[in-house]
């Protein structure tokens, strides 16, 4: 019975390629872009906050909780509006005259289109600046 015999060449370049990708994944446009992400969804969903006087609006905060990969970001409203700001968010009769309720949730899903563009466009321009 004859063997078939395959040889592989070039694997360590294989290798090298993809542990530059990997510290692609990990570069500051990756986390930059991430940051930007946040932001501007933060940014979004103040926009479609409910004011009164503006605590709920002025909480929110964006800040990235785990900086190794997977990263990992957090939205959130409170500070001293946190004892009405699940009920303003999640009251879906309520009338405001500015903003409505569901503010978080409509904006991350109207953000969400933006999100894989802007990590791959990141990740992209990361292997450029590594001569790929």
């Amino acid at each position: 019975m004859a063997g078939i015999r395959v040889q592989w060449s070039g694997v360590g370049d294989v290798k090298r390629l993809l542990r530059e990708a990997a510290d692609a994944g990990n570069s500051r446009e990756f986390l930059q872009a991430f940051q930007a992400v946040g932001t501007d969804t933060l940014n979004r969903a103040k926009d479609l906050t409910p004011v009164d006087l503006g605590a709920l609006q002025r909480s929110g905060q964006f800040a990235i909780t785990r900086r190794a990969r997977p990263l990992e970001g957090r939205i959130t409203f409170g500070g001293t509006a946190a004892s009405y700001a699940v009920f303003v968010h999640e009251n879906m009769t309520a009338r405001h005259t500015t903003g409505q309720a569901k503010y978080l949730e409509t904006a991350v899903a109207q953000m969400a289109s933006r999100y894989g563009q802007a990590m791959s466009e990141a990740y992209a321009r990361a292997l450029r600046r590594a001569g790929k």
